[in-house]
């Protein structure tokens, strides 16, 4: 047999299935049928027992009477109900109620104060269910019935009834209209207060299935994961849609086992850490952890939880939001943020860099060109001659210096044309294993057909030199440095620092197997004046090649392990096509006799420049600024064939000076010269401090020797 409890349970769900949406009134008519049903139950039983033991006397035929309109009527307001007809079925209830009451009232006057409750039963049904209109109805009812009984008992309307009957004194009638009155009365005052509170109570119960309905709603549809486990053993119980999407477990793959079982905790001291917190009683909100999903990846998630008692057991409930985007998001600023703060670290040393080496290479010009002239007046045997010399190699070497510190500031003066870079690495190898050393081995591997790029092969030449040194510095007992080339294709960029964006590149990878750099040196690697070699460094290697790769239009990029080498990757955007310059012819003679106006601001290299022309026989006019400048050319009848112009002046540009000084005279070429490193734009001509005598004569007479080829003149 099934237990009682079950039973119970199935009775009431078949009473719940009701096809009424007001929660409210689904529940009173459920609490209709069951006072229906005992009602019915209790009518048959009181006729029964009644009958059996001879209790009915002459109430038997009105008893039977009773039982014939009463239970069918309340049977079919129990149909009624179930079918959705609430309010049908009400009515049929007071009907089913109300009829029984007239019929003992007319036949119970005689039958005592039992009859009398036993009629009241009904009516306090009525009034409990049906409120106290329907209470005092029956009330009218009653008395009118009674009313008419009482006269016919009197003898005053005749006939004796359906049953013979004594006459009854009005007492007792008074008596019956009296208790039916205080029992109707206290019907009216309580009963809306019984009605008014089983409502509430019903509301409060209604109130809870639709909490629970919308808490299980917002459990099962919420995006973040929510897991309710055990506490004593931290078996889940109940796990929802989100936590399938965050840890790629199933419902049925869950339930059951713990969070140890599913291996979801990368970290499982601080899941240990969490679960003390919440034995304590405190409450863990939006604790960062990376959990381990089925697929083996992990994601970042911030974790809530706290202790729940639910039907008295405790529980342990947890709301875990996956914030894996927002921590790439949150990192790529941060990556955005480093870089722009280097980028603006970089920007404000280049400017004092390029400050510097523009003064520098004025003060080297003037040296430089000093020792060519001294040179030329010695001859091969005298003893200042090798002192010449040695300023003049001197002067190289700071002039060398000086592009690096403009390559590092991105203002060197270049000249990039397109060029494999393969063919630039296997014509430098040579001299590449003389610098390294021979206990170290130059490892190459080129692409067969690598992209072209567009840079300045002179400075590419020196990028590859600076990694080379710094990888032979790296291993002192010997090694092998990998120089490669190879065609790649970077289909998705990140924000991350050093990764290029979307294009086609020549990989350029310098690897050697030296100690490596921890994170702290990688993170300065770049840096100017930032060194590991102590004074045999200057801090400006890598910084150079930084500065020169990004003139480019490039990246470089560094991976290392401390005892493990470095790995440097330098992406040069691929070229559009090869374009091969046959290149100016280089004059034979650098004498002439033609007008030259110099326009200097430094003192001494102007000096300089004017003493070197005019050795060569040139007529020069020199000036220190645009104005001066303006002022000679204005005083000159005769023409200005040529313009030695640099690019910066105390009161303007070289160009406005240009304009200024030459305005009338059409075709006039022009040299432009600058300690900054600016290249010159398109259709110019640019020679960069420091240089020398001999470089400023053939760039001059490179200048006019083609102003005098007709076809020349015409495409300038």
């Amino acid at each position: 047999m099934e237990p009682g409890g079950a039973m119970v349970g199935r009775a009431r769900a078949w009473l719940e299935q009701v096809p009424i949406e007001d929660p409210i009134e689904r529940r009173l008519a459920v609490t209709v049928q069951v006072l229906c049903f005992v009602a019915v139950t209790w009518g048959v039983l009181a006729i029964a027992v009644g009958a059996a033991r001879d209790l009915l006397g002459e109430f038997l035929l009105p008893a039977a009477g009773i039982a014939f309109v009463f239970i069918p009527s309340l049977i079919a307001a129990v149909f009624l109900l179930r079918t959705g007809r609430y309010r049908a079925g009400l009515r049929l209830t007071l009907a089913g109620t109300c009829a029984p009451v007239v019929l003992l009232f007319t036949e119970g006057l005689n039958r005592g104060s039992s009859h009398i409750l036993l009629i009241a039963v009904p009516l306090v049904m009525s009034a409990l269910l049906l409120g106290p209109r329907a209470a005092w109805a029956v009330f009218a009812t009653a008395t009118a019935v009674l009313g008419v009984a009482a006269l016919r008992d009197a003898g005053h309307l005749g006939g004796t009834g359906p049953l013979p009957r004594r006459p009854e004194p009005l007492g007792t009638l008074g008596f019956s209209l009296l208790t039916f009155f205080v029992l109707t009365l206290m019907l009216d005052r309580f009963g809306a207060s019984l009605r008014e509170a089983l409502r509430r109570s019903l509301r409060r119960e209604s109130e809870r299935r639709a909490s629970e309905e919308r808490v299980r709603v917002v459990f099962a549809t919420s995006p973040d994961a929510i897991n309710l486990s055990r506490v004593e053993d931290g078996v889940y119980v109940e796990v929802n849609d989100g936590f399938t999407r965050l840890t790629g477990y199933t419902p049925q793959e869950a339930v059951g086992r713990t969070s140890g079982d599913l291996a979801l905790w990368v970290d499982r001291p601080l899941r240990d850490a969490l679960v003390e917190r919440l034995a304590r009683g405190d409450v863990v909100e939006n604790v960062e952890a990376v959990f381990r999903r089925k697929d083996g990846s992990h994601v970042t998630a911030l974790i809530s939880s706290q202790v729940v008692t639910i039907s008295g057991r405790r529980y342990l409930l947890s709301i875990t939001r996956d914030i894996t985007e927002r921590k790439r998001g949150e990192e790529e600023r941060a990556a955005l943020q480093e870089q722009l703060r280097q980028a603006q670290k970089l920007e404000a040393i280049g400017r004092l860099a390029g400050g510097v080496a523009h003064d520098f290479n004025n003060i080297l010009t003037s040296i430089l060109a000093s020792a060519e002239l001294v040179k030329q007046e010695l001859h091969a045997g005298h003893p200042a001659r090798a002192d010449a010399e040695q300023i003049h190699d001197d002067c190289r070497r700071a002039a060398d210096l000086t592009r690096q510190l403009l390559a590092f500031a991105r203002k060197q003066a270049v000249e990039p044309r397109v060029i494999r870079v393969e063919e630039r690495a296997k014509s430098i190898e040579k001299m590449l294993r003389r610098v390294i050393g021979e206990n170290i081995a130059l490892e190459t591997s080129y692409a067969r057909d690598g992209w072209p790029v567009f840079v300045d092969p002179v400075q590419l030449d020196q990028v590859i030199m600076n990694l080379a040194v710094n990888a032979r510095d790296a291993m002192p007992s010997g090694g092998h440095i990998r120089l490669t080339t190879e065609n790649v294709r970077v289909r998705e960029g990140t924000a991350r620092q050093g990764q290029p964006p979307p294009d086609d590149y020549l990989l350029l990878t310098v690897a050697d197997e030296g100690v490596g750099m921890p994170p702290q040196v990688l993170a300065h690697v770049f840096e100017p004046f930032y060194t590991t070699k102590g004074d045999r460094g200057t801090g400006l290697g890598l910084a150079t090649c930084y500065g020169i790769v990004t003139q480019a239009g490039g990246t470089i990029q560094v991976d290392s392990t401390p005892g493990a080498g470095s790995r440097f990757r330098i992406y040069l955007p691929r070229a559009a096509a090869v374009v091969r310059s046959a290149g100016a012819e280089q004059p034979r003679d650098l004498y002439g006799s033609e007008t030259v106006l110099v326009v200097e601001d430094d003192p001494g290299v102007r000096r300089l420049a004017v003493r070197s022309l005019s050795q060569l026989g040139y007529l020069v006019l020199d000036a220190g600024s645009a104005r001066e400048a303006a002022e000679v050319a204005a005083r000159q009848a005769g023409p200005i064939d040529c313009a030695v112009v640099d690019l910066s002046l105390p009161d303007g540009s070289g160009r406005d000076a240009v304009a200024r000084a030459l305005a009338g005279r059409e075709g006039v070429p022009v040299l432009y010269v600058s300690g900054w490193g600016h290249a010159a734009t398109e259709g110019e001509t640019f020679l960069p401090k420091p240089y020398t005598p001999i470089d400023l004569a053939r760039c001059v007479r490179t200048l006019l020797d083609g102003v005098r080829d007709p076809a020349a003149a015409r495409s300038a």
